[in-house]
């Protein structure tokens, strides 16, 4: 198993904004990140009430040279509250 864990400090960010933003991606609001790198994120099958199940596709650049394109599945969702940072778990399905 491959895990890969990303941390960012997004200045004026709230970090219930940016896990709103990834547990309920859209396409639009995802170019407007970084045009021209990323391409498309998505909920292609919604899971249950808590997002546990949901089937995302993500579409991207690195660095305007290589490609990265998978569908992946939420199997941990939990919201940041207090001081507690929150997490979403996908496991990769198709790359």
């Amino acid at each position: 198993m491959i895990t890969h864990t990303v941390k960012l400090t997004v200045s004026n960010g709230e970090a219930v904004d940016f896990y709103n933003f990834m547990i309920n991606p859209t396409t639009e609001r995802y170019r407007q990140w970084w045009p021209g790198e990323h391409l498309e994120f998505c909920i292609v099958k919604h899971g249950d009430e808590n997002h546990l199940g949901d089937l995302v596709f993500v579409d991207e650049y690195l660095g305007g040279k290589r490609r990265l394109t998978f569908h992946g599945q939420v199997v941990k969702a939990r919201p940041p509250s207090g001081n507690k940072a929150g997490q979403i778990i996908w496991h990769m399905k198709k790359a």
